[in-house]
């Protein structure tokens, strides 16, 4: 039947889902291999299954000083995208509140007007 063979992807992503999937179940019956093998825990091996991937990570973590280096283009996006929305909030958060408190000073709103009252 041809409607088996349609699907709404391209043939190119396709091909790629069917490569993850059969990437993802060799991993999976590897993985299944290895944690029920009897023998394995009369080797002395035991344990968890070793995972090279999360061995990859957790060795980045432990050298990444060695391979990130502090520049100036890492601090410039670090103000960018930290210290300027945060300094830019609390000057706007302080430049209103003083307004609000000179108007009440000044007499421009009545007690009865103001939303937070000692009454």
């Amino acid at each position: 039947m041809a409607g088996r063979d349609q699907y709404d992807i391209t043939p190119r992503n396709r091909e790629i889902l069917e490569f993850r999937a059969s990437r993802r179940n060799a991993l999976r019956q590897e993985f299944l291999k290895e944690t029920l093998n009897p023998h394995r825990h009369a080797s002395g091996i035991g344990g968890a299954v070793f995972d090279q991937q999360l061995q990859r990570l957790f060795s980045l973590d432990a050298t990444r000083a060695q391979y990130v280096t502090a520049k100036g283009k890492n601090f410039a996006q670090f103000a960018a995208l930290t210290l300027f929305p945060i300094v830019s909030i609390i000057l706007v958060i302080n430049k209103v509140r003083r307004d609000k408190e000179t108007e009440i000073r000044t007499g421009k709103i009545s007690y009865r007007d103001r939303h937070v009252k000692f009454v």
